[in-house]
């Protein structure tokens, strides 16, 4: 990768300048994801909020796509009134396997887990967004009423909140790798009478594989570029079992696997003169961290607490330290794995001119932004928590058996 990575970043022009509407709202979010909608049920605790939808709103709509939260994100989402059974939750995982150092697997003791089911959440966000008396959904052209080119506020107290994701669809710049990873997904039916695998990742000479199972559902990434992402289900599930990842699917084999869609999985991360951005529009996380909807949704209860200028820049400082955090656990991961490939070396140039890239990015209110951003999101390498510890998996140690 070319290291002036930041020279490629793609620019973006200001929003429409308008006339303001008769719409006057304590936040306008743009977005319908669980980061948007998060905040708005958060904010119309304390007042109203308008939620645009983006032209073309993306959503998970298989019940397959697993994610891996943490307890304090169950805890959350109790808070707003889900339950974690309506999103497919039925333990907590205590271990990941992982095989990153070397091609043989290690079991890692970590914190509690949650594997939630994506699509479960979307629609129980919405659905209590629906029905909140303080939270009115507009059409996407309605964005042009409040979007101002000079400062944040788009009327009397009114904050715009970008949640679109990758789209960041108010930022003035978006940086991304000249070549971004792709993450190819697959969805695999389990027996909802067996109990949760734990995370699974694996390194790969052209990328990793990560698997995460729920209660009825297991699903598999396959990340990097090439052909390694190319064919069928079965064709991919074929070179896997022919890989040193056999072992995190072996047991998967005789299903089908059904794809359920491609994405980009590399660091992005945006710059934003008049907007509060959150979630995946402030930067998005590299796939490998498994904790990009989580951090998403924290950044959702800290934006609904905004309340002048002074938070705003705290929040924006916060989100760029953990960037940079991101950035450099990423660049340290993909140095530690056993693949001293092309591709590999590649993308640790590509990490290391984004690092420095947000590195140079000015500080706002810097000397009162908080500091306390979240550590590593590559947990599971984490070398300075306690209460991990690693153990080799023993000979003829089911890893995953049947248990998908």
């Amino acid at each position: 990768m070319n290291s002036a990575s930041s020279d490629h970043a793609v620019p973006r022009g200001p929003m429409p300048s308008c006339a303001p509407s008769a719409h006057t709202a304590d936040f306008v979010v743009i977005g319908a994801g669980p980061a948007a909608l998060a905040c708005a049920l958060w904010r119309a605790r304390h007042g109203r909020v308008f939620v645009v939808r983006p032209e073309k709103a993306s959503s998970q709509t298989d019940a397959a796509w697993i994610e891996a939260v943490p307890t304090r994100t169950i805890a959350e989402l109790v808070a707003l009134g889900i339950h974690p059974h309506d999103l497919g939750v039925r333990e907590f995982v205590h271990t990941r396997a992982i095989a990153w150092r070397s091609p043989e697997p290690e079991i890692m003791d970590t914190y509690p887990a949650a594997h939630l089911e994506r699509p479960a959440l979307e629609h129980a966000l919405l659905a209590l967004a629906e029905r909140h008396r303080r939270i009115d959904f507009v059409p996407h052209d309605a964005l042009a009423s409040w979007s101002q080119a000079g400062p944040t506020r788009a009327g009397s107290g009114t904050y715009i909140i970008d949640a679109s994701g990758r789209r960041a669809l108010t930022a003035t710049r978006v940086h991304r790798p000249r070549r971004p990873w792709i993450a190819r997904t697959f969805a695999v039916e389990c027996d909802p009478r067996r109990g949760v695998a734990p995370l699974m990742v694996a390194a790969l000479p052209n990328g990793y594989l990560y698997r995460a199972a729920g209660a009825r559902s297991t699903t598999v990434g396959v990340v990097g570029r090439g052909s390694m992402l190319a064919g069928s289900g079965r064709d991919v599930c074929l070179r896997l079992l022919d890989s040193t990842a056999r072992w995190a699917v072996v047991d998967l084999a005789a299903r089908a696997w059904r794809s359920i869609g491609s994405r980009p999985a590399s660091l992005q991360w945006a710059e934003f003169d008049n907007t509060v951005a959150i979630g995946d529009a402030a930067f998005a996380r590299d796939a490998l961290s498994s904790q990009g909807l989580a951090c998403s949704l924290a950044d959702a209860r800290y934006a609904a607490h905004v309340a002048n200028d002074h938070d705003r820049q705290a929040l924006a400082e916060r989100s760029r330290l953990a960037c940079e955090s991101h950035a450099a656990a990423l660049l340290r991961m993909a140095r530690e794995q056993w693949c001293n490939t092309g591709l590999w070396r590649y993308y640790q140039a590509e990490l290391g001119a984004l690092q420095a890239a947000v590195r140079g990015m000015p500080l706002r209110a810097a000397d009162e932004a908080p500091r306390r951003h979240e550590r590593s999101d590559l947990t599971f390498t984490s070398s300075i928590e306690a209460r991990r510890q690693r153990r080799p998996l023993e000979p003829g140690t089911p890893v995953s058996s049947d248990r998908a």
